[in-house]
């Protein structure tokens, strides 16, 4: 039996302008973690990418690469989740950041590893500033209306972190193409015999920004999302998801000290600016 208990995937295509931070902080928070291995699935990048993240061979713990053909951020993610030895997997995204708090969680799924899936806040920065935006916060229980516009029954990706063995089962669905994860979460979250556990702090700092914000991502994704809440009875009102995320805005003010907000900052601000050792 494997030892891995996470496996960290990274889906990129010519992101040299982004993926040197990502691999910064994979490689300052992992530390030789012989629990942990980290899964890079490059889609045949033509820029830099790939001479950034040879840099970090050798240096970050059980890091494999591939780099193929695919049809898409999802289908790379189906490619790298079948090579992943990790009773559990986690998403890191090609411009966002692993944060130190990670460790922490590790210790935690140490301890609960009889759980399906764990879900975390997400704080969302912005480059080039590292002020933290925005905080996504999901709760598993029945809440009453108020409740309901602040937290999301659905986690956002990156704060989802599912057994393997249910993600293999439950590959994403290519014929979404913005919204693959969120049908994904839905199909495992909505099932009551997975049992899930919360993990209060934040582990990753998401980029803001990306094909979803856009204004055709936007609509894309309202027209995804609304079938797929019809195809799992789940009956929130798109106004209410959209108004939640503009509340997700305001967040970072009532939970500045409860996450810590400013050391999230300062840790992202360091991240930038680390020169990796020979």
């Amino acid at each position: 039996m494997s030892d891995i208990r996470i496996s960290i995937i990274t889906v990129c295509k010519n992101s040299e302008t982004t993926i040197r931070q990502t691999l910064n902080s994979v490689y300052s928070v992992l530390n030789n973690n012989k629990y942990i291995e980290y899964i890079i699935q490059d889609s045949l990048s033509n820029d830099s990418t790939l001479d950034i993240i040879k840099e970090f061979s050798g240096k970050i713990p059980n890091l494999h690469v591939f780099s193929e053909k695919d049809e898409g951020l999802y289908d790379g993610m189906n490619k790298a989740l079948l090579k992943c030895k990790g009773m559990y997997v986690l998403f890191l995204n090609s411009d966002d950041i692993l944060l130190k708090q990670f460790n922490q969680f590790l210790e935690f799924i140490l301890m609960n590893d009889n759980v399906d899936f764990y879900t975390a806040p997400v704080v969302f920065f912005k480059r080039p500033k590292y002020k933290i935006k925005r905080v996504f916060l999901s709760f598993p229980k029945k809440l009453n209306l108020i409740k309901r516009i602040i937290y999301s029954f659905i986690p956002a990706h990156p704060g989802f972190i599912c057994k393997s063995e249910l993600l293999k089962k439950n590959k994403f669905n290519l014929t979404y193409k913005i919204s693959a994860d969120y049908y994904q979460m839905c199909k495992i979250v909505s099932n009551i015999k997975y049992k899930r556990k919360i993990f209060n702090q934040p582990i990753i700092a998401m980029a803001m920004g990306g094909k979803s914000n856009t204004l055709k991502g936007l609509k894309i994704g309202m027209f995804e999302v609304k079938n797929i809440n019809n195809k799992f009875k789940y009956r929130e009102k798109l106004f209410i998801r959209y108004f939640r995320n503009v509340l997700q805005h305001i967040l970072p003010i009532f939970l500045f000290y409860k996450l810590n907000l400013r050391k999230i900052s300062q840790e992202l601000e360091t991240n930038a600016n680390i020169k990796l050792n020979s």
